[in-house]
């Protein structure tokens, strides 16, 4: 009889983790990547791209589409993933993919910098929501640190000590 309580317990705390797991990625909004541009860097758009949808992927704190279905659900309605550029363009894509956030930016190669631009749209009220201006020493091979750096901040998430003084870090400006 013990048994057969501990066992019904057991499920019904399995059901409860379950239902509360289940609720709280519910509550985690859907986001895109689109649009992100490079000048002068060695790595592509479609590469940067897919190295600031990987370090959005790790922050756990959006349900992030895959670069598939966003590239196959736009070309369905004969959107061109890849010249989606401007705030218009991009507002468009989020309707048609029916996500409630876009991150887009652009990635250049400034003289002795690298400059990181990262925006956060929000689609429902069509309008920039948060904007992230990031320059670093021109080190290319620190590039996925930088986007890292600066996907944390457009996401709110606190960068550890040894990124914040990284030597690849030049300077930091927020716009909202």
């Amino acid at each position: 009889m013990k048994t057969l309580k501990l066992f019904f317990r057991s499920m019904w705390l399995i059901f409860l983790l379950t239902l509360s797991l289940s609720a709280f990625s519910q509550s985690k909004l859907s986001i895109a990547v689109i649009g992100i541009d490079t000048k002068g860097m060695k790595l592509d758009n479609i590469s940067m791209g897919n190295l600031v949808r990987l370090e959005l992927e790790k922050t756990n704190h959006y349900v992030v589409l895959d670069k598939y279905d966003v590239s196959n659900l736009l070309k369905d309605k004969g959107v061109d993933p890849d010249m989606c550029y401007g705030i218009i363009k991009l507002i468009e894509a989020g309707k048609t993919l029916g996500v409630e956030k876009i991150l887009t930016g652009n990635v250049e190669k400034f003289g002795e910098k690298i400059i990181f631009v990262m925006r956060m749209i929000d689609v429902k009220t069509e309008k920039i929501e948060n904007t992230n201006v990031m320059e670093y020493l021109n080190l290319e091979d620190q590039i996925q640190n930088m986007a890292k750096i600066s996907v944390n901040n457009i996401v709110g998430i606190a960068n550890d000590n040894f990124v914040k003084n990284s030597k690849f870090c030049y300077h930091r400006a927020r716009l909202i």
